[in-house]
């Protein structure tokens, strides 16, 4: 399992960070549009790619818990 995510991966990535970002927004009122921005930045950075599509298969679920644990500074 290696190379770039495929389209189900991505999706799934996608939902994991509308989950984070909505229950982060429920909870504290954060601008959404900041919230979804830095959590992709964030991705970028941690992952050294320059969109999350690139991220390595075989790093999906340390995506998945990055994401589930993100928290914006």
């Amino acid at each position: 399992m290696s190379g770039s995510l495929l389209a189900g991966e991505q999706r799934r990535i996608l939902n994991c960070i509308s989950q984070r970002v909505y229950g982060l927004n429920k909870t504290s009122q954060l601008d959404t549009s900041k919230l979804y921005k830095g959590i992709h930045h964030d991705l970028k950075v941690r992952f050294n790619v320059s969109s999350y599509k690139y991220i390595e298969r075989n790093q999906l679920l340390t995506v998945i818990k990055y994401v589930e644990t993100w928290k914006p500074l």
